[in-house]
């Protein structure tokens, strides 16, 4: 079923019935709370003229954008992001959705990108991972675990991915008036890159991913941190679907350059 078989203004348009198709999932899952069940069902009565779809079927890259439906850009993205994630883990044997609390965006995006290279990038075993603190006595007593994101590994090189999904990427220095990177999750990726090398070879780096925002300023940067890469990149959400491989594909193809 294409987008090109509804009127322009009736209820039942495509990008309407992924959302409700989107909206059923969730309100079926075991794993979202109550509270947001209800909100979605509340909202679901205003839907009740609109189809749903075989969630295999669905074209997401022929949804055209324009001025009457440009609104629609960040919530079909976000239910691309649920569905994706769900076929992937279903294909697995499980069924299981993130649980939505307030960092359910957070680690659904997370988790959006580590499925993204599981599944077009095998080679590379992408996995979260625990790194071990590399200290010379090996005494690591009260030393915080270490978990990555996403870890990347290929032909002797590895990547080390954090993801963040804030309300703003980057934070002020009210005292010089600047803008900065978030120094903790800056601080973050440097100890677990330089944990993770171990031998000093400058073979792993680290990216700081965050989602993009409405901010001015789009992080885009990259640092020689004593032989170790540690790049901050955003991801744009509110792109076609094309536009977002192609940012995801960028980031791999720079690491084994």
């Amino acid at each position: 079923m294409g987008s090109c078989e509804h009127d322009e203004f009736s209820e039942n348009i495509y990008v309407n019935q992924i959302l409700k198709t989107t909206a059923l999932l969730v309100i079926h899952s075991d794993k979202v709370e109550q509270e947001q069940k209800k909100a979605l069902k509340k909202a679901m009565f205003y839907f009740h003229t609109v189809d749903t779809l075989n969630l295999f079927d669905i074209q997401w890259s022929k949804i055209k954008y324009h001025n009457n439906n440009a609104t629609y850009k960040m919530l079909i993205n976000v239910c691309y992001l649920i569905i994706e994630t769900l076929l992937h883990t279903a294909q697995e044997g499980t069924k299981k959705l993130a649980q939505f609390k307030e960092d359910g965006m957070s680690k659904l995006f997370e988790r959006f990108v580590l499925e993204y290279y599981r599944k077009h990038y095998p080679q590379y075993n992408a996995t979260p991972t625990h790194i071990k603190w590399n200290v010379e006595d090996k005494f690591i007593e009260l030393l915080p675990t270490m978990k990555s994101d996403i870890t990347l590994e290929h032909n002797g090189k590895t990547l080390i991915i954090d993801t963040k999904y804030y309300k703003k990427t980057v934070q002020t220095d009210m005292r010089y008036n600047s803008l900065s990177i978030h120094s903790n999750n800056l601080y973050q990726i440097f100890t677990y890159v330089k944990n993770k090398d171990t031998n000093h070879s400058g073979q792993v780096n680290g990216v700081l991913l965050y989602a993009k925002t409405d901010e001015a300023i789009t992080p885009d940067n990259s640092y020689l941190m004593d032989r170790n890469k540690i790049s901050v990149k955003t991801l744009d959400l509110d792109r076609n679907f094309a536009e977002i491989r192609h940012q995801l594909d960028k980031i791999v193809i720079e690491w084994q350059q």
